[in-house]
């Protein structure tokens, strides 16, 4: 789903379905691995780097993974990051 050199803007519709694609257990929350993965996927040329940083950004109650309305916090985290970043996850 990422658009690497260009300047396309990745939707949260995509976000949200390349998470869903990293959802292993397909449980709805998100675990470190599986955000990983989904920040792999995006493009991130460091996914364990990002997926700390968006752990310590989203995961309010603090239980290692992000679940209910910490997805919403997580898709804007990311939909910032790309497209701040000219469609670059770094």
């Amino acid at each position: 789903m990422h658009y690497p050199h260009t300047h396309q803007q990745n939707t949260k519709y995509e976000i949200k379905k390349e998470l869903e694609k990293a959802d292993k257990n397909k449980d709805g929350c998100y675990t470190r691995d599986e955000l990983k993965s989904a920040f792999k996927s995006l493009g991130s040329r460091i996914p364990s780097w990002r997926t700390q940083f968006a752990l310590w950004n989203v995961d309010s109650n603090g239980d290692g993974q992000v679940s209910g309305h910490e997805i919403d916090a997580l898709i804007d985290y990311i939909f910032d990051r790309l497209n701040n970043g000219h469609g670059k996850l770094n």
